[in-house]
């Protein structure tokens, strides 16, 4: 979900007005592009840094009447498979989250719509007594490690016993998250995620290939009234291509 759901709210920022087309094409270029491969870690620092700067001195507010034109093409692409996964869960009275390096206004929305009890975990970027973005982090970035960070601290403060949950996810930069539970899926994987799933004996979820966007889960907590289960923002939607 990282690359599907900031390149959709750049474009909706686009058409509203808020940026120059040259500054949105580089800045969703790059989300692209680091949801595609993950990039190196200088260059995931760099693209997140990118992010936290498009954002710098807007509030907000401004923000969050975004979030219907960039929700839009997310959701028409939900994997319908993936959302069964969702509700078997819940239905089993097990909370699920949903967790992403994206930022937290449209994870958190997109979990509410998806009926994630449990909520999102993902990137929070701090605002000043005003509610205007100051370009820097408020906690971790919820990727890789900050990712497994973020899960093991809802876990610790909701008593989510993670040898009883599972997590899902199709990146290779999600192991750290996949190794703090006692299930772990590897669902659509890349080659590397696919080649550790195969080694480990994971788990591995194929989903049907759809033309649209890729989309989002990649942290799923789950089991029973102490488990959860984590769905890591980036494949709840259809892969693009």
């Amino acid at each position: 979900m990282s690359g599907a759901s900031t390149y959709h709210f750049a474009r909706a920022a686009l058409r509203r007005g808020m940026y120059k087309r040259r500054a949105i094409f580089k800045f969703a270029w790059q989300a692209r592009r680091f949801r595609a491969s993950g990039l190196g870690d200088a260059k995931t620092i760099a693209a997140r840094d990118q992010m936290l700067e498009a954002v710098a001195g807007r509030h907000r507010r401004e923000m969050d009447v975004l979030l219907p034109e960039a929700m839009a093409p997310i959701l028409s692409n939900v994997y319908p498979q993936m959302y069964e996964v969702i509700l078997a869960h819940e239905d089993a009275g097990v909370p699920t989250y949903l967790c992403s390096a994206s930022p937290i206004e449209i994870v958190g929305a997109v979990a509410r719509v998806m009926n994630m009890s449990g909520g999102a975990l993902a990137t929070r970027a701090a605002v000043d007594s005003e509610g205007r973005y100051t370009g820097e982090l408020d906690g971790p970035w919820c990727y890789g490690t900050g990712k497994a960070e973020a899960v093991a601290a809802e876990a610790k403060r909701a008593g989510i016993d993670l040898a009883r949950s599972a997590a899902y996810s199709d990146s290779v930069s999600d192991i750290p998250m996949l190794e703090l539970v006692g299930k772990p899926v590897a669902v659509n994987p890349d080659a590397e995620l696919k080649a550790l799933a195969l080694e480990r004996g994971w788990d591995i979820l194929r989903l049907e290939p759809h033309r649209g966007a890729r989309a989002a889960a990649g942290a799923g907590i789950a089991a029973g009234a102490t488990a959860a289960a984590l769905a890591s923002a980036m494949w709840v939607t259809r892969r693009a291509h």
